[in-house]
C-alpha cells in the first residue's frame, strides 16, 4: 500500500492498476495519488484507499470519485487521462468523473494547445494555467517582432517575463489522447465532441505518436465504434512504416481496429501486414486472440484478394482446419481487457504508460 504523501505523482494509480487489476492481487493504491486527492489528504492527515480486488469492496473510489469531480478545475491534461485510465482499469463505473471529464478534456482540445481560456480578458490578452498550475497571460507584441510575450505568476509571488512557445508547444502529449479514448471506450461512455476533437487532435500531431499511442488511439476509437476518416489515415501512413517492429499483439489490434471501422487501407500496407505477420507467424500463433483478430481483420481488408497466393493465406487455412475462411469467420472478436504478458519490447518494461490495445506489442 501507498504511503500517503503529498507529493505523490497520479501516474502511480495507473502503474498500480496494472499491476494489481491484471495479476488481481490483494493491493490497494491510495486515493493522495489522485491530484484532486491531495489537498484533502493533507488536510484530514489521513488516507483512503481504492482496493483493486475484484471480490473486495472499495471504500475509497466513490469518495475520490466524487472528490475528483469537485476538483475537477485543477486538473491538467495528464491528470485526466490517468484518472479517467486508472478508473476504466480497475472496472469501477463513475459516470459524473467521466461526464466532468469529458466536458473539460473538450473544452481544453478545442484550443490547438490544449490551453483552457479564462474568458472576459482584454483585447490581445489571452489568460491560462500552464500545467504547473501557474497562471500565465499571453500578450501579443507587435513590437517584439511578431513574437508574443507571457506573464507567468510563480508559486513564490514573484513573476516570470518570457517569450510565448512556439506554435507546436502543447499541454498534452500523445498517449493522454490515446489513454482518454480508450477509457471512454472502455466504459461505454458516448462523448462525440470529444472523440471528435481527439481525432483533430491526433490526426494533426501524429508524426510524435508512438507505437504503444497509435496502436491505443486505433483501439481505442474502434471500441467506441467512433470512425474519423482523416485520423485512421493518417494512423495509416504513419505506421506503414512501423509496421517490421510490431509484434502480433500490436499488429493484430491495428489491423482489428481499421476493419472494425471499416477503414479500408491501402494495397501497400495490406500487402506489408501480411508479409510481417507471415514472418512472425510463429508468435502470432501462440494465442489464440491474436490469432484471431489477425485472420478475422485481414481477411476483412480483403488480404485474399490483394495477394491471393500469398503463404500466409494457406497458413490461415492450416490454422483453421477448414478450406473457406470466409465461413468459418462470421463475427468480429469482441475487444479484450488487456493483458499482463508482455513480450520485451513491450511499454510495462521500459517505464513508458501501459498500451491498453496489447502489452505484448
Amino acid at each position: 500500500m501507498f504511503a500517503c504523501h503529498s507529493g505523490v505523482a497520479c501516474s502511480a494509480i495507473w502503474s498500480q492498476a496494472v499491476k494489481t487489476a491484471g495479476l488481481h492481487l490483494e493491493r490497494a493504491f491510495c486515493c493522495c495519488c489522485l491530484p484532486a486527492c491531495l489537498h484533502a489528504c493533507r488536510q484530514a492527515g489521513r488516507q483512503a484507499c481504492l482496493h483493486v480486488h475484484p471480490n473486495r469492496s472499495r471504500p475509497g473510489a466513490s469518495s475520490c470519485c466524487a472528490e475528483a469531480v469537485r476538483s475537477m478545475s485543477q486538473f491538467n491534461m495528464k491528470n485526466m487521462a490517468n484518472l479517467v485510465w486508472a478508473y476504466a482499469r480497475v472496472s469501477y463505473p463513475c459516470e459524473p468523473l467521466f461526464a466532468a471529464v469529458g466536458e473539460r478534456a473538450a473544452a481544453m482540445l478545442e484550443d490547438a494547445e490544449g490551453r483552457l481560456l479564462e474568458p472576459g480578458g482584454p483585447d490581445g490578452v489571452e489568460v491560462y494555467y500552464d500545467n504547473s498550475g501557474r497562471r500565465v497571460e499571453r500578450h501579443a507584441n507587435a513590437e517584439n517582432g511578431g513574437v508574443a510575450t507571457e506573464r507567468v505568476e510563480l508559486r513564490d509571488g514573484s513573476v516570470l517575463m518570457r517569450d510565448a512557445p512556439g506554435s507546436s508547444n502543447r499541454l498534452f502529449v500523445p498517449q493522454n489522447l490515446s489513454d482518454m479514448a480508450w477509457a471512454f471506450a472502455d466504459q461505454g461512455v458516448a462523448n462525440d465532441r470529444l472523440f471528435r476533437l481527439i481525432a483533430k487532435r491526433a490526426t494533426i500531431d501524429i508524426h510524435h505518436f508512438s507505437k504503444t499511442s497509435l496502436v491505443d488511439i486505433a483501439f481505442g476509437f474502434a471500441t467506441a465504434k467512433h470512425y474519423d476518416q482523416e485520423l485512421f489515415q493518417a494512423i495509416e501512413e504513419f505506421s506503414l512504416p512501423m509496421l517490421p517492429d510490431f509484434g502480433p499483439a500490436y499488429m493484430s489490434e491495428l489491423l482489428w481496429s481499421m476493419a472494425t471501422l471499416g477503414h479500408r487501407p491501402g494495397e501497400t500496407f495490406v500487402m506489408a501486414a501480411m508479409e510481417v505477420t507471415w514472418t512472425k507467424w510463429e508468435r502470432v500463433t501462440s494465442d489464440r486472440n491474436w490469432l484471431a483478430k489477425t485472420i478475422w481483420a485481414l481477411l476483412k481488408l480483403e488480404a485474399d484478394k490483394v495477394n491471393p497466393n500469398h503463404q500466409l493465406l494457406t497458413a490461415f487455412n492450416d490454422a483453421l482446419g477448414a478450406d473457406d475462411m470466409h465461413e468459418k469467420i462470421v463475427s468480429t472478436p469482441s475487444p479484450q481487457q488487456p493483458s499482463i504478458q508482455s513480450e520485451s519490447e513491450s511499454a510495462h518494461n521500459t517505464g513508458q504508460q501501459p498500451t491498453q490495445a496489447g502489452n505484448a506489442q
